[in-house]
């Protein structure tokens, strides 16, 4: 497809994503209400809605050439995908209380199929690093050859070691005893060596001549078995062929009948035949069968024109990297100054309007960066809560990161002198009016006692009065991504919607002055840095110079005076932050803390897999099911689903991860060869993730090589550490229940499997919003564990059910209509019957 087509396609998804916004803003601010039931259906409306707008910005992301298009479809698509899994955490918790949703009435409703309503995992998850992620797997494939030429090595060593000690037992003489003594082979074998040793020592002569005589022999005997052969067919054709009687001769009458019983018989099958083909032609039209052989040559061809839009938006993405380091070289070169002097003049106009209204130098905003909360800062400590409207942090043209210093009076979160002025009258006539003296009583240690306890019934009693309400209604909790997608939006509109039309740029460049706009944010960004720290110095000069002139005839009481502050400043404590722990592998680079994993087995390339291997349907029946008889037993499809919401979409984008709700662990439970470990493969192939395995066998193998405790905590700090540098990662526990085994079976009890469960604990707890490590379980026999410890460690737990009728019925149907020679309507019921006894028959 070509440009316009896709441009068409975005401006379509945006103008659906603002009505969903402000449909889902609304939504947000309604009160609290009673019927769960109603909630459930407004919330899958909305949730379906995100799925379809996801999937086309995807479709977007992935086609549309010009690179500024793309990093903000990029942000839309990133926020789209944190609010769709903000909204299923809210199922999950608040209304359906199931890893599954069933929405048939809604498919009907407006006319969608299943498959308008899943959810693929974005493309640019396993491309955005495919150079990155062939290299990783490259240096494990060579790390892991290297280990079996040194284990080759070793064992041709300990094989020439042994043939040396062979040669010197038998130097001294010693007899081995013959293993297999006095059996049948080994008197053949001797029987054999000794013909061998009479051929080798007769005459030449003697040996040519009997082997003359052998082969004449073995030439008769062939002619007189052809002979005899010749002789028994030709009897054998004149017995049976040639009747020797007259009563054994056929009537010319009943050549004649069979003649034409045998053309009626063909005719018929003929005839059958065409009438056969008729109706499966007609069947295939409408759909019902699966054609013999389909032309997918338009599938090739579509592929080709997507990977030629790639190589050109390849292309435009280089033309468009060098079009903005043209331009920061640019700004550098010549707006620089100006902006360094224009930042300069903008903080010096501050300060001096704070000395004309406030007859008082401010306090400079702090170095350290903070979020944006909405909230005025710079204010005193008791200003009133409310007195001021809380700012707006999607304001046009501020990013929602973390700013400081004169970046947060620019961006209008820092108080000016008129509302500092106004606070500070304020409290000024709240003092005067309680007067000298009136202040708070001094309280005893017992009345102290009775506040806190009265605060900590307070708090409990509303803690428990949040809980009832959250029983018994449900309320749209307000969602973390809406402002990102805000400002996201906004973009849209201000940059792109009716300013920069198609047909003014067909062949999608760089647009040079959103270029040059962004570097010169990016340089005031940059330069405040520089004029925060020149006003600190210059309004440290100003407040000595105020001092100086207020008291001009005590110049020898400013040393004094700063001492008394400082004295003041050492009696307040000041409350000491964790000390950062030392780095044991700080010395070491992530290769070689990579290769140590390698070695230890713990790190392994896992299998090449795609969602599509995991072959089913979703359930189509469980929508009236679960009216009338609670939570049915889902189908594959409704597995792959769960899958892709709890692991593969917040894994796979570092945005993505810090705007939707944490998942730290997920544990998938089902009977064996069901495809636990397919989903896992999945999981590590459509994310791009390192796997880890951390499995009883590979634990025990890495005490081994880590024995001591010293070393037993370098190899946890080493995995812990590689999992957040080579993000994300996957760490996978095959048989995650025999870590809380009830009771460790004799054949396990060397490898200690109970002994990492605390480990594993440790790890889960460790997993921050920043580090995208997901602990992956995977069981099939999850009743031989404590339950309550089980449960506990994984935060969602997935079931994945053996393939039930539908399922394999329909993958029978698939793997034998592959072959052209099978009647189309081939039925599979009894080999689906067959295939019923055994969960992984296929």
């Amino acid at each position: 497809m070509s440009h316009a087509t896709y441009n068409a396609m975005w401006r379509e998804a945006q103008l659906q994503l603002r009505q969903l916004m402000a449909r889902d803003q609304r939504l947000q601010r309604r009160q609290r209400e009673t019927d769960k039931r109603g909630s459930l259906g407004w919330v899958l409306r909305l949730y379906a809605d995100y799925i379809r707008i996801t999937r086309t910005l995807d479709e977007c992301h992935d086609q549309i050439v010009q690179p500024q298009k793309r990093l903000l479809i990029r942000r839309l698509l990133d926020g789209c995908i944190g609010r769709l899994l903000e909204l299923k955490h809210e199922l999950y918790t608040e209304l359906d209380k199931s890893n599954f949703h069933y929405i048939d009435d809604l498919l009907i409703e407006r006319r969608l199929t299943h498959e308008d309503l899943e959810i693929p995992a974005p493309r640019y998850y396993r491309w955005e690093n495919e150079l990155e992620l062939q290299r990783r797997r490259e240096f494990i494939d060579r790390v892991q050859a290297k280990m079996a030429e040194e284990a080759a090595r070793g064992s041709t060593a300990e094989a020439a070691s042994g043939a040396a000690e062979a040669v010197a037992v038998e130097a001294a003489g010693v007899e081995e005893p013959a293993a297999g003594a006095g059996t049948r082979a080994r008197r053949m074998r001797e029987l054999l060596a000794e013909q061998h040793e009479v051929a080798v020592q007769e005459p030449a002569e003697v040996r040519a001549l009997r082997e003359a005589t052998t082969l004449i022999q073995t030439h008769e005997r062939a002619r007189q078995n052809r002979i005899q052969s010749f002789n028994r067919r030709r009897w054998m054709q004149q017995r049976y062929q040639q009747p020797t009687a007259k009563k054994d001769r056929p009537d010319p009458d009943a050549l004649d009948r069979a003649a034409v019983t045998l053309q009626r018989h063909v005719r018929g099958h003929q005839a059958r035949k065409r009438v056969r083909k008729y109706r499966e032609r007609e069947d295939t039209l409408i759909g019902m069968l699966m054609p013999r052989a389909v032309d997918y040559s338009y599938r090739a061809r579509v592929e080709e024109v997507r990977a030629l839009r790639r190589a050109l938006r390849r292309d435009l993405q280089a033309a468009y990297e060098a079009a903005v380091a043209r331009e920061h070289e640019w700004v550098d070169r010549e707006l620089s100054p100006d902006i360094f002097d224009d930042l300069g003049d903008e903080m010096r106009e501050w300060i001096r309007s704070w000395w004309y209204d406030v007859l008082k130098l401010p306090k400079y905003p702090p170095e350290r960066e903070r979020k944006l909360v909405g909230a005025l800062l710079g204010l005193p400590k008791r200003t009133p809560k409310g007195m001021f409207p809380d700012v707006d942090p999607t304001l046009p043209g501020i990013p929602p990161r973390k700013l400081g210093g004169s970046n947060l009076v620019t961006a209008e979160f820092w108080c000016t002198s008129t509302e500092f002025k106004q606070v500070a009258e304020l409290l000024a006539r709240n003092k005067k009016g309680k007067g000298k003296g009136q202040g708070k009583p001094k309280l005893t240690r017992e009345e102290k006692r009775e506040q806190r306890q009265k605060r900590r019934e307070a708090k409990r009693a509303e803690k428990q009065r949040h809980l009832a309400e959250k029983l018994t209604g449900f309320q749209l909790e307000e969602s973390a991504v809406m402002p990102a997608l805000a400002v996201a939006e906004r973009e849209y509109r201000v940059d792109w919607e009716f300013v920069r039309p198609d047909d003014e740029n067909p062949s999608e460049d760089p647009y040079t002055d959103l270029i040059r706009v962004d570097e010169v944010h990016a340089k005031q960004f940059e330069l405040r840095q520089v004029i925060d720290d020149l006003m600190r110095v210059e309004l440290e000069k100003l407040k000595d110079a105020v001092w100086r002139e207020k008291h001009k005839r005590r110049k020898g009481r400013r040393k004094r005076r700063k001492g008394k502050r400082k004295k003041k400043k050492r009696g307040k404590r000041k409350r000491r932050g964790k000390k950062k722990k030392k780095d044991p592998t700080a010395d070491k680079t992530p290769d070689e803390l990579l290769e140590a994993l390698v070695r230890a087995g713990v790190v392994r390339n896992s299998r090449e897999a795609r969602m599509e291997d995991f072959f089913g349907e979703p359930a189509y029946a469980n929508f009236e099911l679960r009216e009338r008889c609670g939570d049915p037993l889902p189908a594959l499809g409704d597995i792959r689903q769960a899958v892709r919401e709890f692991c593969v979409l917040p894994l796979g984008s570092a945005r993505a991860h810090e705007l939707a709700p944490l998942v730290k662990s997920v544990l998938l439970a089902g009977p064996a060869q069901c495809g636990k470990s397919l989903l896992a493969d999945v999981v590590c192939t459509e994310t791009g993730a390192l796997r880890m395995d951390l499995t009883p066998e590979a634990v025990a193998a890495a005490r081994a090589r880590y024995p001591g405790k010293k070393e037993w905590k370098l190899f946890l700090h080493t995995v812990n550490k590689v999992a957040r540098l080579l993000a994300p990662t996957v760490i996978v526990m095959d048989d995650a229940h025999r870590n809380y085994y009830k009771r460790v079976p004799k054949p396990e009890r060397a490898l200690k499997p109970k002994k990492f469960a605390r480990t594993l604990k440790k790890i889960v707890k460790g997993i921050k919003r920043p580090d995208r490590v997901l602990v992956l379980g995977t069981s099939n026999a999850p009743w031989l564990a404590r339950g309550r410890k089980l449960v506990k460690a994984y935060q969602r737990h997935v079931f994945v059910p053996p393939l039930d009728y539908g399922s394999r019925a329909l993958l029978w149907h698939q793997l034998i209509m592959q072959h052209k020679a099978v009647a189309r309507d081939f039925e599979v019921t009894s080999g689906v019957s067959l295939s019923a006894s055994d969960a992984h028959f296929l």
